[in-house]
């Protein structure tokens, strides 16, 4: 159990690497949460002696890599979030307005 999520959390990191290289801020946001997941669950469901030295040193080097990325990509990120905040206020802002009469009832009405 302990290497099938290893290798769960592995891979969702890689997908998580591919998304921010190719500036997939959203889908990344996606994967971030999901591999956090899998990461308590190494936490909560495994110990240090159930991993290999392999299986650490995979997890560390990722999350170094990951790590390293974030930094690089952390202002079109934060870009990204202000944008999304941004879009989700007017969102809000447009929804929560008295509805207007429309074209077409004023056309057809």
């Amino acid at each position: 159990m302990s290497s099938s999520l290893i290798q769960a959390t592995l891979t969702a990191g890689e997908h998580l690497r591919e998304a921010i290289e190719t500036e997939d801020f959203e889908y990344a946001a996606t994967l971030a949460a999901a591999r956090g997941v899998l990461v308590d669950r190494l936490l909560t469901e495994t110990t240090p002696a159930m991993h290999t030295a392999a299986e650490k040193e995979a997890l560390l080097a990722q999350h170094r890599t990951l790590t390293a990325l974030f930094s690089t990509h952390e202002e079109s990120i934060r870009g990204m979030l202000a944008t999304f905040s941004q879009q989700r206020q007017a969102h809000a802002s447009y929804h929560s307005s008295p509805a207007r009469p429309s074209i077409l009832r004023q056309v057809h009405g």
